[in-house]
């Protein structure tokens, strides 16, 4: 066996060495990559939505919580998007597809990618704050519920409240609102005592 001290070995000698054992180890034995490329990511979650839809509001924003670390990460491509919005838009309410349509929804992402270009937002974990349901009184399927999540990106953290509705008997993001959070307030309170 070689040995790298050994003085009648060069430095090339032993990596050559190196290099064919581990080639030799790894013959016939196929290298399987530890993460998923992002159009497998969505091609399962897509599935998963397919086969058994969540089924209540705190699981559906689960849901669009990991697509958005998909869609927020480094890995995403352009030509990823459309599959990406297709994904969330399962998500939506029929009438939040309506009034934003998916090729309108692409071009912002786009957008938004070109705006970020210097330094991308990169969501990296995404925390549910607050889950409020509430009935409808004649108990006509008009349920609705508020899921507060704060997403922890890159450049700080984002607090959003969704709105969600029943749908054909299915919880479905209606809206959200981005929260301002306690560093804006500050700022615009600093901002408003100084004038």
């Amino acid at each position: 066996m070689y040995e790298k001290n050994n003085s009648s070995i060069s430095n090339g000698s032993y990596y050559r060495y190196i290099l064919f054992k581990f080639k030799k180890c790894r013959a016939g034995k196929k290298v399987v990559s530890t993460s998923a490329s992002v159009t497998e990511k969505l091609q399962t979650i897509t599935q998963e939505l397919g086969e058994s839809y969540p089924s209540t509001p705190k699981e559906v924003v689960e849901k669009h919580n990991e697509l958005m670390r998909i869609g927020y990460s480094s890995d995403i491509k352009d030509e990823e998007l459309t599959a990406y919005a297709e994904a969330l838009r399962m998500l939506y309410t029929k009438r939040l597809q309506e009034v934003n349509p998916i090729e309108t929804q692409v071009s912002g992402l786009i957008a938004e990618r070109l705006e970020n270009e210097d330094k991308p937002l990169i969501m990296i974990n995404s925390e549910i704050m607050d889950v409020t349901i509430i009935k409808d009184s004649d108990n006509s399927q008009n349920d609705s519920a508020g899921v507060v999540v704060k997403h922890g990106t890159n450049k700080g953290n984002i607090t959003k409240e969704y709105s969600l509705v029943k749908e054909d008997g299915m919880w479905k993001i209606q809206s959200w609102e981005t929260q301002k959070s306690e560093e804006d307030s500050t700022q615009s309170q600093t901002t408003s005592n100084n004038e």
